[in-house]
């Protein structure tokens, strides 16, 4: 008795999608990631000249908003979403920019 010899079939086409978290980036340049990591590091210095302790409710709640923008970017930079860290610190320079001119000494 003979054993029929089998054809090769095509390969089978796999397709597979993102698992849920994986961040798919468009190849952003380094350049762009240390440029948001410079922004990081201006806010975190403009905030290292403000007194939490001395701002109103209000101002302390921008200062706090500020600390959370700039802590999200450093996870989205993780994450490597440069678009959302941009994002996250364009918010956070505007929101310095209007902190520190209300606290700003006369």
């Amino acid at each position: 008795m003979r054993t029929p010899i089998p054809t090769p079939a095509g390969s089978p086409v796999v397709q597979t999608t993102p698992v849920a978290g994986t961040v798919i980036t468009t190849g952003e340049p380094l350049a762009e990631r240390q440029e948001i990591e410079r922004s990081i590091r201006r806010v975190e210095d403009r905030l290292a000249t403000i007194d939490r302790a001395r701002l109103t409710p209000a101002d302390g709640a921008d200062y706090d908003r500020i600390k959370s923008f700039v802590a999200d970017a450093r996870a989205a930079l993780q994450e490597q979403d440069t678009l959302r860290a941009r994002s996250l610190m364009e918010k956070a320079t505007r929101l310095t920019a209007q902190l520190a001119e209300r606290v700003a000494p006369p």
